[in-house]
């Protein structure tokens, strides 16, 4: 026997007698044991012998020759259930009618095909509880495209991916699996299933409660509900710059399908739109108080990214227009902007998660699109601005919460992007010099504290203008209620807090001064 690896070709061989005579033996090496033995090892995996109990070939004969013998052996046995009280009684007579192929010779004592086995394989049973859950969304919700493939399976037998040694070219490589499932499912639901539906594994895991389903993915939202879906890389809706958040942790863009609200920060003139949400233009007058009017003409001055940072960079514009644009009259003004028409998404298709919030979700996501949502089944992932409170209401006033800081907010953005797919080596440097940045700063807020310097923190000018005794409008920002300023404070930064009843008709609930 040869050991060392040696190359794939003839060797020759003689021994004493008939050596001087040119006698020699010729031995092909035609490959290694090991590639042998994994080939085979793989062809047991799944194997019709795990059925019937039969890796040791007991009742079915083989004519593998090792190592192929052992790799299959190996592989079936691996495969098999952990319970294997599904094996046939090894006294009940189960024998093997070799003249019949293709594993379908098993036969009890009489001569039937009943009680000779009801085992399955773990790879079979993993593959069904993968497709179950996607069996389950389309059978349940008439208007998903989902269902309306599995509708075209009714009345006609499953394609199969080859016609002779010739691909299929109709054959679709994600529904044509699902359609044995599919019929398997039509089967056997119904009041007296055949008595194969017990060991069928598409109808033994349909009948498995949910949470033992295998999804691709899972998230649980603010509002403790989690979420799943069966799509290795499901697209989303979401804000525009919730999915600039989403990108900048490492999801692709091409898994958003869409956003809804504005494209640009407010009171930004991005694409030369001002929305005027502050209420500072060339055009505001005070006629009682001619010192009030501004002399900027803020929709036709230059855009200066600088001045506005948090607007989309030209490369994350370009990435934003490649999207679907679900608020289509409001979405480029720069303001306020709670349009989502869903019909775009009844002619583009739907995506498979939508996602809201924190902060206004109950206008930019309306009652109108979560129900079309729930008819279709997808999920709807809610991040909310405040621990322990579903929405603004009365239930503030009455039991506060506690605001959310910005980190906290981009640590659970982190956490979707990740679970929606996202390769968390992307963007890895631009974490950890966010890291350094913000040991960088705890360290010069430390300085800054130990003498004696405190902050407070104001929207310095607010809305109008200089008066004539040089007053100006503003308002001062109580750092608990301002998820930027909170975010200061936890890296250090000594802030004045203000008395203020915790009242949240805005996100930075100032208090006018």
């Amino acid at each position: 026997m040869r050991t060392s690896p040696h190359a794939p070709q003839f060797y020759y061989y003689a021994s004493k007698q008939g050596c001087e005579s040119g006698q020699k033996a010729a031995i092909q090496i035609v490959g290694n044991h090991e590639d042998n033995f994994q080939q085979n090892f793989n062809i047991g995996v799944g194997s019709y012998r795990i059925k019937h109990c039969d890796c040791n070939h007991q009742y079915r004969r083989t004519t593998l020759v090792d190592p192929a013998h052992t790799g299959a052996v190996y592989g079936c046995l691996s495969d098999m259930p952990d319970d294997q009280s599904c094996c046939p009684d090894p006294d009940s007579g189960v024998y093997y009618d070799h003249s019949i192929p293709m594993g379908k010779g098993y036969r009890n004592s009489t001569g039937g095909t009943d009680n000779t086995g009801t085992c399955i394989a773990k790879s079979i049973m993993a593959a069904a509880l993968e497709r179950v859950p996607i069996m389950h969304h389309a059978m349940t919700h008439e208007d998903s495209a989902a269902r309306a493939a599995l509708a075209a399976f009714d009345g006609v037998d499953c394609p199969e991916p080859y016609i002779g040694w010739n691909i299929n070219p109709s054959y679709d490589p994600i529904w044509g699996p699902m359609c044995p499932a599919y019929k398997a499912i039509q089967r056997c639901n119904v009041a007296s299933p055949p008595a194969d539906c017990s060991y069928d594994a598409n109808w033994v895991a349909w009948n498995m409660p949910g949470h033992e389903w295998t999804y691709a993915g899972s998230f649980t939202d603010d509002d403790g509900v989690t979420h799943t879906w069966t799509n290795p890389t499901p697209k989303i809706v979401t804000h525009p710059f919730a999915a600039l958040a989403l990108i900048e942790a490492g999801l692709p863009a091409t898994q958003i399908h869409g956003t809804y609200a504005a494209r640009g920060s407010s009171g930004s003139n991005l694409g030369g739109a001002y929305g005027n949400s502050n209420r500072w233009d060339a055009d505001d007058l005070d006629s009682d108080n001619p010192h009030a009017a501004s002399t900027l003409d803020h929709a036709n001055a230059a855009h200066d990214p600088d001045m506005w940072a948090a607007d989309p960079t030209t490369a994350e514009q370009a990435l934003l227009a490649e999207m679907l644009d679900l608020s289509p009259t409001c979405s480029s003004g720069n303001g306020w902007c709670s349009e989502f028409n869903h019909t775009i998404l009844d002619v583009n298709g739907w995506p498979d998660l939508i996602v809201v919030g924190p902060w206004f979700s109950a206008w930019h996501v309306p009652t109108a699109v979560r129900t079309a949502a729930a008819a279709r089944g997808i999920p709807i992932i809610n991040f909310r601005a405040k621990h322990g409170v579903p929405e603004f209401g009365t239930e503030l006033n009455t039991a506060p919460a506690r605001l959310k800081s910005f980190s906290e907010h981009a640590q659970r953005y982190d956490a979707l992007a990740q679970a929606l797919g996202a390769d968390p080596a992307v963007n890895l440097e631009v974490k950890q010099e966010f890291c350094r940045e913000a040991s960088a700063f705890k360290e010069a807020t430390r300085g800054a504290a130990e003498r004696g310097v405190r902050a407070l923190a104001g929207l310095i000018p607010g809305q109008g203008a200089t008066g004539p005794d040089g007053e100006i409008a503003a308002s001062l920002a109580p750092p608990d209620r301002n998820p930027h300023l909170m975010m200061l404070e936890e890296l250090g930064m000594p802030l004045l807090h203000l008395d203020t009843a915790q009242i949240d008709s805005k996100p930075e609930n100032r208090t006018g001064v």
